[in-house]
């Protein structure tokens, strides 16, 4: 039924880089096996969606995974961004990819947070330089003005600040606004998303 449908589906980069810090004690960093935790138990409240397309439940992977960098809490987000959002966007580009033309993007912009922040620190939505859940959408409908600033103001407070009284049109460069827009009003238009604004985008193929 879906096979004349063409897709357009992605994902962030860091889509739960936001769990570094923990929700309960403000200004806690959590620890790797603390977000995994989480991931664990997200998926048991859901009736273990992931452990039925996944690999999920495999502790020696994720132990092996860990184990291959210094950064352990980095490769546990990733982990938990990877299950929780990133690998389902690509079954479903894969699976659709066989019927019509599917078209994958992973985003990694957003604002600089330190325009953001009251005390004017030098901070950051993820210390990694990778972009949160959602980051896509406010640069989407041009609204960062509005949808940054009530995205970042509990984040901001779990690091110990507070969000500033007023925040400029200009935290989404103009440029990335019209290729972000051009490219989902020309996929919603024509099914296909390349325009004039970007580079060739060709469509998703599990090579």
């Amino acid at each position: 039924e879906a096979k004349d449908i063409s897709l357009m589906v992605g994902a962030t980069t860091g889509e739960m880089d936001c769990y570094e810090y923990s929700m309960e004690e403000p200004i806690r960093t959590n620890t790797a096996d603390e977000v995994l935790d989480m991931l664990y138990a997200m998926n048991e409240g859901l009736g273990n969606p992931v452990g039925q397309i996944t690999p999920y439940g495999h502790d020696e992977i994720h132990e092996r995974y860990l184990a291959s960098g210094d950064d352990k809490l980095k490769r546990a987000l990733t982990i938990f961004g990877a299950y929780a959002t990133q690998l389902g966007t690509m079954y479903y580009a894969e699976a659709q990819a066989k019927w019509n033309k599917t078209y994958h993007y992973s985003w990694n912009w957003m604002p600089d947070a330190t325009r953001l922040s009251r005390s004017g620190q030098q901070v950051k939505f993820s210390r990694w330089d990778r972009a949160l859940h959602c980051a896509e959408l406010p640069v989407l409908f041009n609204s960062g003005d509005v949808a940054y600033p009530a995205l970042s103001a509990w984040w901001l407070f779990f690091i110990g600040d507070d969000l500033t009284d007023s925040v400029e049109k200009d935290i989404v460069p103009e440029d990335l606004v019209k290729k972000t827009v051009m490219t989902w009003y020309t996929f919603a238009k024509t099914g296909d998303p390349n325009n004039a604004l970007i580079p060739k985008w060709d469509p998703y193929d599990q090579e």
